[in-house]
């Protein structure tokens, strides 16, 4: 019966690109996203349909114009998702409140500036509560996404649900207008916020939660796809003691003591001569072009910056010293083979690492809907 639908969809959706706007209708794409979504990652063994899968990343990223490679479709299709109803205000329920706020800017460093970030904690829970922090960066390349997009804060909301502790989602500036190392930036100015709070745990005047301040002791960097090279690329320049601009800052060590684990969800990290990102069949949700764009946009143009490892983390000649780690790559993921890459790194320079491979998943699988259950998320 699977299969016989699978064949259904799919003359459904060839007949959809035969068309000349190219639009993929809402019915279609919720159809179709759903059941494979269901079918793929909630491990009912049941076969995987890959030309399906195939079909609906290309009908998606056709009906967006996120990968036509053009300046103009890209910004114009990042607006409109930003401006849909897909993006979550602040508030909360009865498990979980989240609120918004604006970390202040590194004005000492330089171009530092104030970085909005959503501030989510358990119902219930004590300004003065010593929760483990969750830092966490959004994934979509470095140009698109939201902390309040609603795939990126269901993601943080299901974490500090299940693992009770507090999590600060983070709003960094987005290429192509604001390149390498501005999102970078932004992220180690909110990981240098969380870590004044820490030197002022001792402190009994914390201002209410609503601002922001709570004590951290146990921080946990975690990022999908870019925010998991955010992720990374933090636990390196603490343990090395430098900021983005690769100069020494004196908080490095301390700012490593509080980083007790990294997880990184797919991390992107910009190898691109692995046999998974040659196979254009692993390309289910992360286009050709529209991966070319992204690098070409965080970059500025400048292919120098592959060889930078505060962008591309495995030409870095060590990784000692990093706290542990775990990963998550995706069978069906163009990145996957570097993930594995990089784990082979980090066990060869003894760094404690944990991996998780999800089967016939493609890259960006966490943020989809039906992909898998909050207690397998949070395992």
């Amino acid at each position: 019966a699977y299969q016989s639908y699978c064949l259904l969809l799919e003359d459904k959706f060839l007949a959809e690109m035969g068309k000349s706007s190219g639009e993929l209708s809402e019915e279609s794409w919720s159809e179709a996203l759903n059941w494979t979504c269901c079918s793929l990652w909630r491990g009912d063994g049941v076969p995987i349909s890959t030309r399906l899968l195939e079909l609906v990343s290309r009908l998606m990223f056709r009906s967006v114009g996120l990968c036509t490679g053009r300046p103009e479709d890209f910004r114009r299709a990042r607006w409109d998702l930003l401006t849909s109803s897909q993006m979550v205000a602040a508030g909360g329920d009865a498990i979980v409140a989240f609120s918004d706020v604006m970390v202040p800017g590194l004005t000492e460093l330089g171009d530092y500036p104030p970085v909005p970030a959503r501030v989510y904690s358990p119902v219930g829970v004590d300004e003065k509560d010593v929760l483990p922090v969750l830092l966490f960066f959004h994934g979509g390349g470095f140009c698109i996404q939201s902390a309040k997009a609603k795939s990126s804060h269901d993601l943080v909301y299901t974490l500090v649900k299940n693992l009770h502790c507090r999590a600060v989602s983070v709003e960094y500036r987005l290429a192509p207008e604001y390149p390498f190392p501005c999102g970078l930036r932004d992220a180690y100015t909110v990981l240098s916020w969380l870590h004044s709070q820490h030197k002022q745990q001792q402190h009994t005047d914390w201002k209410t939660f609503a601002k922001g301040q709570f004590p951290v002791k146990q921080l946990l960097l975690c990022g999908d796809s870019a925010g998991g090279n955010l992720a990374l690329v933090l636990s390196m320049l603490t343990s090395q003691g430098l900021d983005p601009d690769n100069r020494q800052d004196p908080r490095g060590q301390s700012m490593r003591e509080i980083i007790k684990h990294s997880a990184l969800v797919y991390p992107a990290l910009f190898e691109f001569k692995t046999a998974s990102a040659q196979k254009e069949g692993m390309r289910y949700f992360l286009p050709k072009k529209m991966h070319e764009f992204y690098t070409k946009s965080y970059m500025g143009g400048d292919k120098r910056l592959l060889s930078d490892w505060r962008v591309a983390p495995l030409s870095s000649a060590s990784f000692k010293g990093l706290p542990d780690i775990s990963v998550i790559s995706a069978e069906l993921d163009p990145i996957r083979d570097e993930n594995l890459l990089l784990i082979q790194r980090l066990q060869h320079e003894g760094v404690n690492v944990a991996h998780m491979q999800a089967l016939h998943a493609p890259h960006g699988f966490l943020t989809l809907p039906s992909w898998a259950s909050d207690q397998d998320l949070c395992a």
